[in-house]
This record gives structure tokens, C-alpha cells and sequence, in this order.
């Protein structure tokens, strides 16, 4: 395929796999970074590189030349300075950079909640702003409201023991990266998904403490229990020891308590594909993970 598209968050826990998805399938990826060397030994052969940080006009003008599309997916950080300058500054610098390029399809990772409501949380006002510059920009676009992902899970063992933040007492259709991938791909694809708002949810709703249990009889059989920490405890730590990372995880778990998935992903699985992969399905692939 003749097709080249710029992945903004190639080396990401999400964008690896997108970008991987695109070269298997024919496209030209073009992966932008700030330390290209780092990029090629996670990535390896096949990939273009280019050198650059969205928040300089400059660099994504040069890595935006002769591509057709360009999907963005990076996380702003763990502050609220940080999301404005990194997600949604570098957005708008994308956004000009498309302009001024003729891209034909501008594709975009935000989340499957009512964003609106949720703004109270910085992350989810990052997200509200840049979907409607997007929206509002003229070009081509995906957006993708992606639910939760079953990659969170073997992030919540710590040290031989399964531990959750919070009550987190609502459901989610958890999702495979490598199943979203393909969604992604497939929407370069066709005109179909062109100017559209997607709903990305997986086959189950499930809570997050329903998802571990199900990840843990499969990968980690030997852990019988999860411990659920207080949120406050962990925003607690996180002020005394001056951790954003904690503060900003604190944050986030209050939001995942407050806030419900959203939306209906019919009209994602009709264009783009309907995922399958289960959590147990994900867990016999990733014993290891």
C-alpha cells in the first residue's frame, strides 16, 4: 500500500501496537519521536524515523511531508501543565502541520466516557478540547473513544500480590491493544470512517476487580487475593513524597469511580471490525507479559 502514516506515540504501551498493525498490513509508518535511536531498538527495521517533540512546529512540519494520514497517541504526562502542552498544544501543532501538508486522514486516540461531564479532571478536559479541534479543523478525522485495556492488568501485580486502587465499581468492555490496532488500520483503509467519532469497546463488561480475576486464573493462578488500597492513601504518598506519578494515578482512579463508559459501538464494529479477544483469550497469549 502506497499509503504512509505518521504514528505520534509509536514507542506507547497503545501505539506500539498500532504502528506495528499498519507495516504488517503494507503501509508506510513513519514513527516521530524525540530519541529516534530509542525508538529503532524497540521498534527494530522496517519503520521510518524521524527526530522531533510536537511542541515544535518546526519538527512536525519536516515529519508530516509526503504522509497520507497520521494517527496521534500520546499520553500528556501527569500534570495538568503537562497534558495542555504535550496533548493538547502538540495537537494544534499537528492539526497546522496537516493543514499545511494535504493530510488526508487525521486519526486520534480519546476515551469512552461523556467527556463533557467529565472535564472536572483535567485529562478528560485535555481530551473534550482536542477532540473538538479536531472536529472543527476541516481535515479528515477518526476519533476513537477507546474503553479501558486488558494491557492495564499486568500492571496491577506488585511483587507477587494482585492489588486495585479504589472501588472502581463500574463495568467496562475491556479491549485488547493488538484488537484495537486493527480497528486503526482498517480505518485507513476506507472513506467509510472518515469524519467519524468511533466507540471502541471489547466483547465483556466487566468491573476492573472482575477483569483482574479473570487475568489472574489464568496468568497468575498462585495469587488467590486482591488487596484494594485507598485512593486517598495513594494521593497521600504521592503529596509527601513528591511523586506526580502517584498523585496523577490518584487522580485517575477517582475518575475511573465517578465516571461510566459510554457510547455505542455498533457502528465501529461494522466499519472497522468487531473485537473479539476476551481477557482469558489475552492472558493465555501474554503468560509472560
Amino acid at each position: 500500500m502506497d499509503r504512509r502514516i505518521l504514528v505520534l506515540g509509536a514507542t506507547g504501551k497503545l501505539g506500539e501496537p498500532v504502528a506495528r498493525k499498519l507495516l504488517e498490513e503494507g503501509f508506510k509508518v513513519r514513527v516521530f519521536s524525540r530519541n529516534i535511536n530509542s525508538a529503532r531498538e524497540q521498534l527494530g527495521d522496517g519503520f521510518e524515523y524521524v527526530q522531533g517533540d510536537v511542541r515544535d512546529l518546526s519538527s512536525i512540519e519536516s515529519a508530516v511531508k509526503d504522509c497520507w494520514g497520521i494517527h496521534f497517541s500520546l499520553r500528556g504526562g501527569f500534570t495538568q501543565k503537562e497534558y495542555e502542552q504535550v496533548e493538547y498544544g502538540g495537537l494544534i501543532n499537528t492539526i497546522n502541520a496537516a493543514h499545511n501538508n494535504g493530510i488526508k486522514r487525521f486519526a486520534y486516540l480519546s476515551i469512552a466516557v461523556n467527556l463533557e461531564n467529565a472535564r472536572w479532571f483535567f485529562m478528560a478536559d485535555v481530551k473534550f478540547k482536542s477532540e473538538k479541534a479536531i472536529i472543527n479543523s476541516g481535515l479528515p478525522y477518526t476519533i476513537f473513544s477507546a474503553t479501558s485495556f486488558i494491557e492495564n492488568f499486568p500492571q496491577m501485580i506488585r511483587n507477587g500480590k494482585a492489588l486495585t486502587i479504589g472501588k472502581n465499581p463500574h463495568q467496562w468492555h475491556f479491549i485488547s491493544a493488538d484488537d484495537f490496532a486493527g480497528m486503526v488500520s482498517n480505518s485507513f483503509k476506507t472513506n467509510e470512517a472518515a469524519n467519524k467519532k468511533f466507540y471502541i469497546l471489547g466483547p465483556e463488561a466487566v468491573t476492573i476487580k472482575q477483569g483482574l480475576k479473570k487475568y489472574l486464573t489464568i496468568a497468575h493462578p498462585e495469587i488467590k487475593k486482591i488487596s484494594t488500597i485507598p485512593i486517598r492513601l495513594i494521593y497521600f504518598i504521592g503529596m509527601i513524597t513528591f511523586n506526580r506519578e502517584l498523585k496523577f494515578l490518584a487522580r485517575l482512579m477517582i475518575f475511573f469511580e465517578r465516571e461510566r463508559e459510554a457510547g455505542d459501538p455498533g457502528e465501529a464494529n461494522r466499519i472497522l471490525g468487531t473485537p473479539h479477544t476476551t481477557i482469558e483469550e489475552w492472558a493465555k497469549k501474554h503468560i509472560n507479559y
